[in-house]
């Protein structure tokens, strides 16, 4: 009698046996659970919106990003009557002795109207904060509206 031969073998990996510990506390509960570092580089312009462009502008220069300051705020329009872009202006104006001094100021009147509601003009592309009592004279500080975005006029 002839004996059928035996299949031929597969090479099926053996299961691994999978552990599964339980949580143990709160804190791998929310470790698992927390979201993602959001990407910051799809984060909204702040400046969409004069009540968040504000703000803004006020952390920049709590921070002493000067230049930062002065690329995210500096109107285009400016930089455009000087001739320069705006990162030129920006670099520019940074290596001035006055602009720590001017920004300094400037942080001082943004801090004195983050909590005012702003008058706006007809054309709905200035914003007007009022200074009451005014800083060194200065009694407003204006918000322009170009190419969609916020920038402080003056």
């Amino acid at each position: 009698m002839s004996e059928t031969p035996a299949p031929a073998a597969i090479n099926t990996p053996k299961p691994v046996p999978i552990v599964i510990a339980p949580v143990t506390s709160r804190t791998e509960i929310l470790v698992v659970a927390e979201a993602p570092a959001a990407n910051t580089a799809l984060a909204p312009d702040p400046r969409l919106d004069v009540s968040t462009a504000l703000p803004e502008a006020v952390r920049l220069l709590i921070a002493k990003d000067y230049l930062g300051y002065l690329k995210e705020f500096t109107p285009p329009s400016q930089a455009d009557n000087m001739g320069m872009t705006v990162d030129q202006l920006a670099e520019k104006l940074v290596q001035s002795p006055q602009t720590s001094d001017s920004l300094a100021r400037l942080l001082a009147i943004l801090l004195a109207v983050k909590d005012q509601k702003p008058t706006q003009d007809p054309t709905g592309t200035i914003v007007t904060f009022t200074l009451n009592p005014p800083i060194d004279d200065q009694k407003e500080i204006d918000f322009v509206k170009e190419n969609g975005l916020w920038y402080i006029k003056n």
